[in-house]
């Protein structure tokens, strides 16, 4: 694993970082994840603030976060869908990741604030070959209106 800073994480890059939310009872994880936004401007309807936000999809967390990750089985599969799918369309990927989130009942879609992410170190794990066309697909599926935001997490 290479370490890096918040400020250089790309689309498409499997990460490893620890985050601890602000909600009441949340607990430090060392998360696994891809990065699918990492510079979402969102006004926060409580105070009109805008913050910045990290989108991603949640492999693993140490502690586990009850139904809140991929099987080992599902992984692989996504990774070789996504293996697959670069020399398709660009379309390819974001369906390939759109069908995840719908057709598992498990919270893997995760928000993440800047402003507490920057405070840990991250590293990559790996980087997923992705054209930049693909990469766009990936930005789309965090602006479709089926994504609710917790404000209270941040």
């Amino acid at each position: 694993m290479q370490r890096i800073s918040w400020g250089k994480v790309e689309t498409g890059q499997i990460v490893t970082f620890r985050y601890k939310g602000k909600k009441e009872g949340a607990v430090s994880r060392k998360r696994e994840c891809i990065i699918l936004n990492t510079n979402h401007r969102y006004k926060r309807k409580s105070d009109g603030k805008f913050v910045r936000l990290v989108h991603a999809i949640q492999l693993s967390a140490v502690p586990k976060v009850p139904n809140g990750q991929l099987s080992a089985v599902q992984k692989n599969k996504f990774f070789e869908s996504v293996a697959e799918a670069r020399n398709q369309s660009g379309r390819g990927v974001y369906k390939i990741v759109r069908s995840l989130l719908t057709r598992t009942q498990k919270p893997i879609y995760r928000t993440f604030a800047w402003y507490i992410l920057n405070r840990n170190g991250v590293f990559i794990t790996k980087v997923l070959d992705l054209t930049n066309e693909n990469k766009e697909q990936l930005y789309q599926i965090t602006k479709d209106a089926g994504i609710n935001i917790d404000e209270s997490d941040f």
